[in-house]
């Protein structure tokens, strides 16, 4: 049985709606963080687990989180298109990215969170988003600088 689903979702977006928690978190890390090591897609997961914890803004459901608009760059905009190919194979097998398979897992189990409370997060290489000057830097894993409130 399926769950109810929100207004927002557009239609390309039904089939993972009805996928489980598991696929969505898996799918997400890998797009959002599949070049970055244990650690780095962990770190993806815990940002995913505190705005669900911390019900800031978001649902407190996962899946709702990963997938809810302008949250996740890889569900949205040309992200998607770029990154579509790698969440349809996260979605249909675990072992095609056994590390990200792992940070979910570890994720929906309640694995001690590694970025010390963070919500946001990116590459500083490759962009600086405005709203990075209205939080404080948490910590950098991999790549990414985690950010977050005092």
């Amino acid at each position: 049985m399926s769950e109810p689903r929100p207004q927002w979702p557009p239609d390309r977006l039904l089939p993972y709606w009805n996928s489980t928690v598991l696929q969505v978190l898996r799918a997400t890390i890998v797009a959002e963080a599949v070049t970055e090591r244990a650690a780095g897609q962990l770190a993806v997961g815990c940002v995913i687990r505190n705005r669900s914890l911390l019900r800031w803004g978001w649902s407190s459901d996962i899946k709702t989180i990963c997938l809810q608009p302008w949250q996740f760059s890889c569900w949205w905009g040309i992200d998607f298109a770029k990154r579509k190919a790698d969440i349809d194979q996260a979605m249909q097998d675990e072992s095609r990215f056994p590390s990200a398979h792992v940070a979910a897992l570890k994720t929906l189990r309640g694995e001690p969170d590694i970025t010390d409370l963070s919500l946001h997060y990116f590459n500083p290489r490759l962009v600086l988003p405005s709203w990075a000057s209205h939080l404080v830097r948490k910590c950098r894993i991999g790549s990414h600088d985690f950010y977050g409130y005092v």
